[in-house]
């Protein structure tokens, strides 16, 4: 939601701007869906996954 994604959501109703993707990382927060992952492998979000 961070990048714009999803926005409507919820990062209007709390004042969330948008990041540039580039600058957004994705930090091992749970096991990713098969569509999320294909997702993230079309965007410029870095997944920092600690295991593989």
């Amino acid at each position: 939601m961070l990048v714009g994604y999803g926005r409507a959501l919820m990062a209007d109703r709390i004042g969330l701007r948008d990041i540039p993707e580039e600058r957004a990382v994705l930090v091992d927060g749970r096991d990713l869906a098969p569509p999320e992952a294909e997702y993230l492998r079309t965007v410029d979000v870095v997944n920092g996954r600690s295991s593989p």
